[in-house]
C-alpha cells in the first residue's frame, strides 16, 4: 500500500500509514463479535475510509494552490479548509461517508452481500485507489459526486482520466468503423435499389405505365419462368448424368487413341448418322462424307449405340 501513496509528500505519508494502521486494530478489537456478513461490509467501510483518508492527505497538499480550489461551492471549500487542522474531524468526516457510500451500494444489491456488490465496491476501492485517480477522490469528498451519484457509476466512469480517454478514443474508434461498414451496407442497398429502378423503367417502357401491382406481377411472372427454366435445366443434367454414366461403361478399357478418336466424333451418333444418310440421299450431305465416317466406325470397331 506504501507505494499506492508515492505520490504524497513523506510526512504525509508516514501520517497517513499510521493512520490506516491504528483502524485496523481497532476493528480486529471489534470484528470478533460481528457476523461474516458484517464483516464483509466492515472490510469495505475500511477499504473506503482508507481511499478518502488518501484525498484528505491530497488536499493538505493544495491548500494554497487557489487554482486547486476553483470550481467548488464555498461551504465545501470552507468545511473541508476548516477540517484540515483538525485531524478528528477529517477522520469522522471520511468515516461518515464511507458508511454512505457503502450502505448505497448495499441497497443496490437489494441487501445482500452478493457477487454484485462485491464486484462494485471492488471495482470502488481499486480506482479510488490509483494514484493518478486524485480527480476522483477529490470530487467525492467535496461532495461533487454524490455517494448516491458514486454508487450508480460504471466502471469507465470511475477510471483515471488518462484510461477514460483511451476509453474514449477506443469507442470513438469502434464507432467510425462501424459508421464505415454502414455506409458500405448503404452503398449495397442502393445498388440494389438502383437495379429495381432499372427494372421499373423497363416495365414502364414496355407498358406506357408503372405501378406497384404491374411490377409484382412482372416479377412474379419472371418468377415462375425462372422455376421453369431452372426446372428444366435439372431434368437435362439428369439426363447429362445418365448419359455421362453409359458413356463411362462404354468408354471403359479403350486406348488413349480410340478414346481421342470417340470424343472427336461424339456428334456422329446412330441416330445423326442416320440424318445425315437421309440428308446424303436428299443431296444435302457427299456420299464420301458419309462413307469416311463409316469406314472410321469399322477401323476402330466402337459400338456407339446409344
Amino acid at each position: 500500500m506504501d507505494s499506492q501513496f508515492s505520490n504524497l509528500p513523506q510526512e504525509n505519508r508516514q501520517y497517513l500509514l499510521g493512520l490506516i494502521e491504528r483502524i485496523k486494530s481497532e476493528t480486529k478489537l471489534l470484528s470478533s463479535s460481528l457476523s461474516q456478513t458484517e464483516k464483509t461490509r466492515k472490510t469495505f467501510r475500511n477499504k473506503i475510509l482508507f481511499n478518502l483518508l488518501y484525498g484528505m492527505e491530497e488536499i493538505k497538499t493544495h491548500l494554497n494552490d487557489e487554482s486547486y480550489w476553483e470550481n467548488i461551492k464555498s461551504e465545501n471549500k470552507n468545511q473541508i479548509k476548516e477540517m484540515m487542522s483538525n485531524i478528528q474531524e477529517q477522520k469522522s468526516y471520511c468515516e461518515k461517508l464511507a458508511i454512505q457510500i457503502e450502505f448505497m451500494i448495499y441497497l443496490e444489491a437489494k441487501e445482500k452481500v452478493s457477487d454484485v456488490y462485491r464486484r462494485k465496491l471492488f471495482d470502488l476501492c481499486l480506482n479510488m485507489l490509483d494514484y493518478k485517480n486524485e480527480i476522483l477522490r477529490k470530487k467525492v469528498i467535496f461532495n461533487i459526486i454524490s455517494y448516491e451519484q458514486l454508487a450508480k457509476m460504471s466502471s469507465e466512469e470511475l477510471v483515471n482520466p488518462e484510461k477514460q480517454q483511451k476509453l474514449r478514443e477506443q469507442k470513438n474508434k469502434f464507432f467510425k468503423e462501424q459508421m464505415f461498414l454502414t455506409e458500405e451496407t448503404t452503398v449495397i442497398n442502393h445498388k440494389e435499389v438502383s437495379s429495381n429502378t432499372l427494372v421499373g423503367d423497363e416495365c414502364k417502357e414496355e407498358n406506357n405505365t408503372y405501378d406497384m401491382m404491374n411490377f409484382q406481377n412482372i416479377q412474379k411472372t419472371k418468377k415462375e419462368n425462372k422455376n421453369i427454366k431452372d426446372k428444366k435445366e435439372e431434368n437435362k443434367n439428369k439426363n447429362d448424368k445418365n448419359v455421362t454414366h453409359k458413356e463411362k461403361s462404354k468408354l471403359s478399357g479403350l486406348s488413349s487413341e480410340m478414346l481421342n478418336f470417340y470424343f472427336e466424333i461424339d456428334e456422329f451418333r446412330k441416330e445423326t448418322l442416320i440424318k445425315k444418310i437421309n440428308e446424303t440421299i436428299n443431296g444435302n450431305l457427299k456420299e464420301a462424307t458419309v462413307n469416311e465416317i463409316k469406314e472410321k466406325r469399322k477401323k476402330f470397331n466402337v459400338n456407339l449405340n446409344v
